[in-house]
């Protein structure tokens, strides 16, 4: 999407963690494991650290081998997260205009 507030292609990344005993997590969207080939224990979207960057930023990471890319989510599971934006109560003002505005 272009991001005119940047001036250039933004990616919105969100963190998928994992659920540990004992430690507090926002539950508003759950990975299961075999949901995805990257999940094998229950996780969790890191709703609060969602950041929206440069596409060509990006590009240059998983170049440089500083990212790696995965198998993309499935359709459901993309819908799921994407809802979560609209319900999580620690989605940032910035992140919910970038959702609004442009998603």
């Amino acid at each position: 999407m272009y991001y005119p507030e940047r001036g250039y292609h933004g990616v919105l990344l969100v963190n998928i963690s994992t659920v540990r005993d004992g430690r507090k997590f926002d539950s508003t969207c759950l990975f299961h494991p075999g949901e995805h080939p990257f999940v094998n224990q229950q996780s969790y979207v890191v709703y609060s650290e969602a950041v929206v960057k440069n596409a060509e930023d990006i590009s240059q990471f998983v170049t440089m081998g500083e990212f790696t890319p995965r198998t993309p989510i499935s359709d459901q599971l993309y819908e799921r997260t994407l809802a979560g934006f609209h319900s999580s109560p620690r989605v940032t003002p910035k992140i919910k205009r970038f959702i609004k505005n442009y998603m």
